[in-house]
């Protein structure tokens, strides 16, 4: 099935990933025009904890943050081992209109990353993948995939209009 000509094409989805500083659990889809992402569905009766709001002392906070993180990164890293590596990261090459669906999600524009940075994330066994903004060194997002190898990205955000854009760390 082709996309219609000028129609948004829905070209990989990331079935599980730690999104965001507290690596909560989420999904990404990675279309030809802009990145969708979204916590996850896997995981939508578990709550994950958020520092939001609460009054206490900022080392209290960044403690709190650091033990909320490694809750989420063990909770991502259980459930996928349960899935298979090849199915953690799906190509799909549709249009939007057949791609999956993702609950609420949140988007980033191509326009608006100036630069990916591709890592090793060896907590995860996988990557980690930072999308900066054109503001000096601000993280617009930040998801990390397990089981996947850090070369593996790179060729996947080769197909993206961001591939003038990747840097490398690994």
């Amino acid at each position: 099935m082709q996309p219609q000509p000028g129609g948004e094409t829905a070209l990989y989805m990331i079935q599980i990933a730690g999104l965001d500083p507290e690596m909560k659990p989420g999904s990404v889809l990675l279309t030809d025009r802009r990145i969708l992402y979204s916590h996850t569905v896997y995981l939508k009766n578990e709550s994950t904890g958020s520092t939001a709001g609460m009054k206490v002392p900022m080392i209290a906070t960044d403690i709190a943050t650091a033990v909320i993180r490694l809750r989420n990164i063990m909770k991502i890293r259980d459930i996928a081992s349960s899935i298979p590596s090849n199915e953690i990261i799906k190509e799909l090459r549709i249009p939007m209109t057949s791609a999956p669906q993702l609950i609420n999600p949140r988007e980033l524009l191509y326009g608006e990353i100036r630069e990916v940075q591709i890592e090793s994330a060896p907590f995860m066994n996988g990557t980690r993948v930072e999308f900066r903004s054109h503001s000096f060194l601000r993280v617009r997002l930040e998801i990390e995939v397990p089981n996947v190898n850090p070369q593996n990205m790179v060729y996947i955000f080769h197909d993206t209009p961001l591939r003038n854009n990747i840097r490398t760390k690994f």
